[in-house]
């Protein structure tokens, strides 16, 4: 399908004349629509537009070997539970060395051990 644009409620026509899925923006599709009277011919051409939709999706192949019968499983790769292990231990470990950090700087350990640095380097 090709992008269109609203203007002048083609949209609106384009539903009405059988159009399926518009491509471009719909966002005032019922901006003329006041809910008096009148619109049992879109709402008809938007149950029929649904319709075929839905019966294109079920008779493609993202319906294929899909019964009754069929059961959905959903199942998490190791590598996304390895990754999410990963991503909270790092995340510990950041924590960890932020907080060693601010302990650091806040209680003057820098200072003292720069001052014994210098210190030693005195001696020699």
């Amino acid at each position: 399908s090709d992008y269109t644009r609203d203007v002048d409620g083609n949209n609106l026509k384009a539903i009405l004349a059988g159009s399926d899925l518009p491509d471009g923006t719909i966002n005032n599709l019922f901006e003329n629509i006041d809910g008096e009277e009148g619109y049992g011919e879109l709402a008809q051409a938007m149950r029929e537009s649904a319709h075929r939709i839905l019966y294109t999706v079920l008779h493609s192949n993202a319906m294929n070997g899909i019964t009754t019968d069929t059961r959905i499983i959903v199942l998490t790769p190791w590598w996304k539970i390895l990754m999410n292990v990963l991503i909270v231990v790092f995340s510990i470990l950041f924590a960890l060395a932020m907080i060693a950090l601010v302990l650091w700087i806040t209680f003057g350990v820098a200072d003292g051990i720069l001052s014994k640095r210098k210190a030693t380097e005195r001696k020699d």
